[in-house]
């Protein structure tokens, strides 16, 4: 069923930030700022987020760069929307750097719609981005508080501090847009004469990939001379191949029979584990959780439900598994990364869902009394 939308209090949102916007344009050019926060609520309805986030993209800019104030924000919007605005809103008294290094510290303990918000911003500041670069070429970096090393530095973070958003399938597409644009602005690519590893440079950071175990690892010190600039496609394309090749020699063993733990959470009323069965070429993965669902005399006890994929789900689901989350790894290991949280079951779900994967859901739970 569709989401109801508070479509009055929408526009009022957009009234109010084009009246605190008005005069003010994006950095460089004479295209009203508008267009910014209109963008971002474009990418947030994108990304399916309910009314106060909305309104919150719509408002994110307001506090920060006019007159308008947090307490305002919260008289007329409420609560939840100022909550939102407050914790994407910069201190200007601050350095750049400081700036930027703390919205960076804060993006590891916010929740997931201040990260949509956060994200959203940042597509948006990067599409324009990559369009002015295209059109004024280098000159582009003259309009910024930072150079282009310091803003390289700050998008690759967020990038990290984001990485979540690519296991939910509401933001993944977002997510890896935002990935894509930042190696079209930052990011060259370099190939061996042998063509057996490719260089990523950025002032990031470095990467190097290599063809017998197709990971990108940490490449420290200048580049190597002798090395190929090839594009992005064809960085893409090699490392696709290398990729493939790799997996399907090494498919037979992740699916091989094996019990992996992959997280355990002890306390002081309830407990969880979860672990994955791979038996006879499938998947499943089980949640065991203990204390918040009691028996007919109203004792605690353990209540169990799992998720399971067929052989030819399982397979897509490995594959994948390793292409987003390292070539290189042993099997367990990538599991523990990709799901070894508490909310491991519902990023186990989504990545199912994210890539079309079938499952069979099954449980014993017993509600609570």
């Amino acid at each position: 069923m569709a989401r109801e939308r508070n479509s009055a209090k929408l526009h009022e949102a957009i009234i109010f930030a084009a009246k605190a916007h008005k005069g003010q344009v994006r950095k460089g050019t004479d295209i009203d700022y508008l267009t910014h926060p209109m963008e971002v609520l474009q990418i947030l309805t994108q990304m399916g987020a309910d009314d106060e986030l909305l309104i919150a993209g719509v408002l994110h800019d307001v506090v920060e760069d006019t007159e308008v104030t947090i307490d305002e924000i919260r008289e007329k919007f409420g609560h939840g929307v100022a909550v939102l605005v407050e914790q994407h809103t910069e201190d200007k008294s601050l350095s750049w750097r400081k700036r930027k290094e703390n919205t960076i510290a804060s993006l590891a303990y916010a929740d997931k719609r201040t990260q949509m918000l956060v994200m959203a911003d940042k597509v948006s500041n990067q599409r324009s981005l990559s369009a002015d670069l295209q059109t004024y070429g280098e000159a582009v970096w003259d309009r910024f508080n930072a150079p282009e090393s310091e803003q390289s530095w700050y998008y690759s973070a967020v990038q990290d501090a984001l990485k979540e958003m690519q296991n939910y399938e509401d933001t993944a597409d977002i997510y890896w847009e935002m990935v894509s644009t930042y190696k079209d602005i930052f990011v060259s690519f370099w190939a061996s004469p042998d063509f057996t590893c490719i260089y990523q440079a950025a002032d990031a950071g470095t990467y190097v990939i290599y063809k017998d175990e197709p990971t990108w690892v940490d490449h420290e010190g200048p580049l190597p001379e002798g090395l190929m600039l090839i594009t992005r496609k064809q960085s893409e394309n090699m490392e696709a191949d290398w990729l493939t090749n790799y997996i399907l020699n090494i498919g037979r063993k992740d699916l091989a029979d094996g019990i992996y733990d992959i997280y355990e959470d002890h306390g002081s009323e309830n407990s969880r584990r979860l672990s994955i069965y791979v038996s006879g070429g499938k998947i499943q993965f089980n949640c065991l959780d203990t204390g918040i669902f009691v028996d007919e005399e109203g004792n605690p006890q353990g209540s169990r439900f799992y998720y399971e994929l067929a052989r030819k789900e399982s397979s897509i689901f490995a594959k994948m598994l390793r292409t987003q989350y390292g070539a290189g790894k042993p099997f367990g290991e990538l599991l523990k990364d990709a799901f070894g949280q508490h909310d491991g079951p519902l990023k186990f779900k989504a990545f199912c869902e994210a890539f079309n994967l079938g499952y069979t859901f099954c449980t014993d739970r017993r509600p609570k009394r």
